[in-house]
């Protein structure tokens, strides 16, 4: 899997057409979308004890990643003119990652944990109420994370703030978000009740979204900085709350692999939406609605994901 994304990735060097951009897309994806679940259920296995901090790191090395990768991308066109390179030139972290994962993993005692966890009885997480929650809730904070990296400049520009500017809006709310990640993801180490992290993280969020509504330059610097500091929690307990609801191994797989699926293929529609919205009305004002509109849905997901659990 680490080689077909590899693969794919550097095949744009070669292959540069649009559809050609949608097959290596869809083959990464499909790719991250087995690895992904595979790697949380392997922290629940490795770092029982320490499952929250582990999922910070692990959450800040993706939102890190995301974050360099984006950046190094444009130097790599601007060094070179050629866009083809600068998307196939990430290929060769492909490399990296599996010499990393294989120094990590041991062959012999994965085998042993696959053989014993393809024998473990797992609930079924399409026909469990808890797990179809969980899935909707990390796809309603997934959702606003894309929907803000996608938007949050252009509202920025709205407002009357200059392109350069607004870009370094979006940078601020992403270095909040990465810096959290490690901050409140210790946190939860030592204080695990995730329902009242999520209360607070959304509450937060939420006067992060309406200060938006606030029509002056300032005002999108301070939603971006709490909005950042919301989405640095909500990520990784997101990634939690599956494997803390798994009962063995092979549930932390089959439920995270329902959750994040799930969760990412719901959190791709709303960026469009949002996009068409803005097409019709020529303003951002819907747009900040709907973002308070995903925090009252993320509170009222955790309300029924507490009943579910008490049922």
């Amino acid at each position: 899997l680490i080689l077909l994304i590899g693969v794919a990735t550097a095949a744009r060097f070669i292959f540069g057409s649009y559809s050609a951009l949608i097959v290596t897309s869809f083959l990464t994806g499909f790719a991250i979308a087995i690895i992904s679940p595979i790697i949380n259920a392997y922290i629940k296995e490795t770092f029982k004890e320490k499952m929250a901090p582990v999922i910070g790191f692990y959450s800040f090395a993706i939102g890190g990643g995301a974050t360099i990768s984006a950046g190094f991308t444009g130097v790599f066109y601007d060094a070179t003119n050629d866009w083809k390179f600068a998307f196939a030139i990430w290929g060769l972290l492909a490399i990296f990652a599996l010499v990393f994962w294989t120094l990590a993993v041991e062959k012999k005692k994965n085998d042993i944990h696959l053989e014993h966890a393809g024998k473990e009885e797992a609930r079924n997480p399409w026909k469990n109420n808890l797990a179809w929650i969980i899935m909707i809730y990390f796809g309603l904070q997934t959702a606003l994370f894309f929907s803000l990296t996608a938007w949050l400049s252009s509202m920025a520009m709205e407002q009357g703030i200059s392109l350069i500017v607004a870009g370094s809006v979006l940078t601020t709310m992403t270095v909040v978000q990465l810096i959290g990640n490690l901050a409140i993801s210790s946190l939860v180490g030592k204080y695990p009740y995730l329902v009242a992290w999520l209360y607070g993280l959304i509450g937060l969020g939420a006067i992060g979204a309406l200060i938006l509504f606030i029509d002056t330059s300032w005002s999108i610097w301070a939603g971006a900085i709490i909005l950042g500091g919301a989405l640095s929690g909500l990520f990784p307990i997101g990634l939690m709350l599956p494997l803390q609801e798994a009962r063995n191994n092979r549930e932390a797989n089959e439920w995270s692999s329902m959750v994040l699926s799930g969760g990412f293929m719901m959190s791709a529609i709303l960026p469009l939406v949002i996009g068409v919205v803005y097409d019709a009305t020529g303003t951002h004002f819907a747009t900040k609605g709907i973002f308070v509109g995903l925090f009252v849905l993320m509170f009222i997901s955790i309300v029924f994901m507490q009943r579910a659990k008490r049922v």
